[in-house]
């Protein structure tokens, strides 16, 4: 294990039954960075920041944190956000804080410096009953940044919350990296790790495809992209998607819900797919709310790796 690695993993491979869900990875995390964990649901996110936090045994290869396998002697160096406790709702916030800090033995200024972060502090008084979906969320990050673990493991931490919420928390992880912590973070959120994330694990069906800063990734295997934002959800996803690909200069095209984007080959006219896309849409009757053209990017990087591990005669 390198010196400055927090996190070995040599062969690690986890399988469910007949459930692979992890396969031969190999990699390390260094200390004092922010790594995200990106692929589709069922990629193996969830599975590696068990094993990460002992929750689940390593049945094949080795992983290490900081020298030692997972779990007793490093719990207290691990904190883990997957799991979230069961919070009385009669008590205020101002309560529960206290009542969390004690357990762990966290100083009040920390608890006090993490509910400004993230706005809660005006909330001190009020019952847990009576807060928003987004403010318990915002709460139980509170109570996991609450412990400063050298290797701090978070699952999709930015569910439920606001716009501004999600950047206050992208912030504080990203500061929790800077000043020497090992943050790693499954997330579908692939623009802020982008910009914050000094490494990314791109996971495919339990396969690691590729592990790297995430700009380097997207400058290497990106590719333009067209992204479009309809306003409704989108009906027949598969038809559709056929018939976006049969447009010249059309890669792949990636459909979830009210949102498209289309992977251009190095030839593509850009102008002239977007006219192509806008006709075939109108057909079906689906209204497009916003068209956006992007440059290469991590988005495009993780779809072409997915695409090419499904369909490999996919190039750029």
């Amino acid at each position: 294990m390198s010196p400055a690695a927090a996190v070995t993993a040599r062969g690690l491979a986890h399988r469910y039954g007949d459930l692979v869900a992890l396969e031969d990875l190999d990699f390390d995390f260094g200390r004092g960075c922010l790594v995200g964990l990106v692929g589709a649901n069922g990629a193996g996110k969830s599975t590696l920041l068990q094993l990460l936090a002992g929750r689940l045994t390593v049945q094949a290869g080795t992983l290490r944190a900081f020298g030692q396998p997972p779990g007793a002697a490093t719990r207290d160096r691990i904190s883990f956000t997957r799991q979230r406790p069961a919070l009385d709702p009669e008590m205020t916030v101002r309560q529960t804080v206290r009542y969390w800090a004690s357990l762990i033995a966290s100083s009040p200024a920390d608890g006090a410096r993490v509910l400004r972060r993230l706005e809660l502090a005006e909330h001190l008084g009020r019952p847990v009953a009576a807060l928003s979906g987004g403010l318990r969320q915002r709460l139980h990050l509170a109570l996991d940044l609450l412990r400063d673990a050298p290797l701090q493991l978070f699952d999709e931490p930015t569910a439920a919350l606001d716009r501004n919420g999600h950047r206050k928390l992208w912030n504080l992880l990203a500061e929790r990296a800077q000043k020497g912590a090992t943050v790693v973070v499954a997330s579908h959120d692939l623009e802020a790790l982008e910009g914050r994330a000094d490494q990314v694990m791109v996971l495919h069906r339990g396969k690691l495809k590729a592990h790297e800063d995430p700009r380097d990734l997207g400058r290497r295997i990106g590719c333009p992209t067209l992204a479009a934002r309809l306003r409704a959800e989108i009906p027949a996803a598969a038809e559709i998607r056929h018939q976006l690909e049969t447009i010249p200069g059309v890669a792949f095209a990636d459909l979830a819900r009210q949102r498209l984007v289309l992977a251009l080959r190095a030839e593509a006219d850009v102008g002239t797919v977007e006219g192509q896309l806008m006709s075939r849409l109108e057909q079906h009757r689906l209204e497009v709310a916003e068209v956006v053209r992007r440059p290469p990017d991590l988005l495009s990087a993780v779809l072409n790796l997915s695409q090419r591990a499904e369909s490999p005669q996919v190039t750029r």
